[in-house]
C-alpha cells in the first residue's frame, strides 16, 4: 500500500525561462500538494505580485531573459513582499552575486538539482514560516 504524500499548504512560484525544467519542477512540488505559480521571467513575476497573488516561497534561476536576472529578482521580492522566502538556483558554481545574496538570507541550490534536493528546500523554508507564524 503507498502512502499518499503529505498535506502542504505553501503556495511555491517556480521562476525560470526552460520550460521543461520549470514544468517538471511544478508537477513534482504538486505530488506533495503545494499550490505551485509559474513565471518565466521577473516580468510576468512583476505581474504576478501587481495582480495581487502571493506566494510563500520564490524558486527563481539566475539566468533567464530580461532585463533583471535571478539575483536582481530576488532583490526586488524582499522589498515588495519580505514574506516571501527565496531560493536561487544556477548551473554556474562561480557567480559574483552568491555570496551577498547568502549573507542576506538567501538559498542557493545548484543545478542540476534532484527532486529530493529540492523538496528538501522548499520543506525546510516551508518549516521555518510555519515556525514564524505561531510564534506571532
Amino acid at each position: 500500500m503507498t502512502t499518499a504524500p503529505p498535506k502542504e499548504t505553501a503556495t511555491v512560484l517556480i521562476v525560470e525561462d526552460e520550460i521543461m525544467i520549470r514544468l517538471s519542477a511544478a508537477e513534482f512540488l504538486r505530488e506533495f500538494s503545494f499550490r505551485i505559480l509559474e513565471a518565466a521571467n521577473a516580468r510576468e513575476v512583476q505581474a504576478l505580485v501587481a495582480a495581487g497573488e502571493q506566494f510563500d516561497i520564490m524558486l527563481t534561476d539566475v539566468s533567464m531573459p530580461g532585463e533583471m536576472n535571478g539575483f536582481g529578482l530576488a532583490a526586488w521580492i524582499r522589498k515588495t513582499c519580505p514574506e516571501v522566502a527565496v531560493i536561487v538556483t544556477s548551473g554556474f558554481v562561480d557567480v559574483a552575486d552568491l555570496p551577498g545574496f547568502l549573507a542576506d538570507g538567501g538559498t542557493f541550490l545548484p543545478k542540476p538539482y534532484s527532486y529530493d534536493d529540492l523538496l528538501l528546500h522548499v520543506k525546510r523554508l516551508t518549516a521555518g514560516r510555519i515556525d514564524e507564524a505561531k510564534k506571532a
